[in-house]
């Protein structure tokens, strides 16, 4: 009885992680991931967002919609301004960053 129970809760946990991840993987989930490139956070889909670490689905959709609100970005600091990014997260993000130019940005795993 104790095998089965024991089956029955790994099952459980199993079905929580997989039903509730994200389907992006970003670089903070992975460690491994590395990045290169350049992100024009003005131009930037939200699926591009979402590569950079610690930057998620929500936070992404929230730099879009603060762009739309707001206009462009005129220094890449001014993302500080959107919910959900502070100085800690700037920084360690921010190598990759641009408000001009292509959207470079891509994995080298």
């Amino acid at each position: 009885m104790k095998i089965l129970m024991k089956i029955a809760v790994l099952a459980i946990m199993v079905s929580i992680v997989f039903f509730t991840s994200p389907g992006v993987i970003n670089a903070t989930e992975n460690p491994a991931i590395k990045l290169e490139g350049k992100l024009n956070i003005n131009t930037a889909t939200a699926e591009k967002l979402t590569m950079l670490p610690g930057i998620g689905e929500k936070t992404s959709e929230q730099i879009i919609s603060y762009r739309s609100n707001n206009g462009p970005f005129k220094e890449v600091s001014d993302l500080m301004n959107v919910k959900g990014v502070g100085k800690i997260k700037l920084e360690s993000i921010k190598n990759f960053l641009d408000i001009t130019g292509e959207n470079t940005l891509k994995r080298t795993e």
